[in-house]
């Protein structure tokens, strides 16, 4: 689990889809990667079947939740690459 300041507020990257840590977590959201690449995610939706990435979790309800067009949101580069930013260098630190 990899901590994330995104959205205005603090909330947390999970990439494996067994974390049990979930259950504290009120506001969860699925991401999906593109079909190019894995290793990052390109949108947020509210459910994700195929290309799933991870999960973004807050313990607060998110800005996010307000910017759903029709139960997706595209991330933008900046985004992204805060995401990327924050995912690997959890893994090395």
């Amino acid at each position: 689990m990899t901590k994330i300041k995104i959205f205005g507020q603090v909330g947390y990257i999970v990439t494996d889809r067994k974390e049990v840590i979930l259950s504290k977590f009120k506001y969860i959201y699925p991401m999906r990667h593109s079909e190019a690449d894995w290793t990052l995610p390109i949108s947020i939706e509210k459910r994700v079947a195929a290309n799933f990435f991870g999960k973004m979790v807050f313990e607060e309800e998110p800005i996010i939740s307000f910017l759903f067009n029709n139960n997706y949101y595209e991330l933008s580069k900046d985004e992204i690459d805060l995401i990327e930013e924050a995912i690997y260098e959890d893994k090395y630190v």
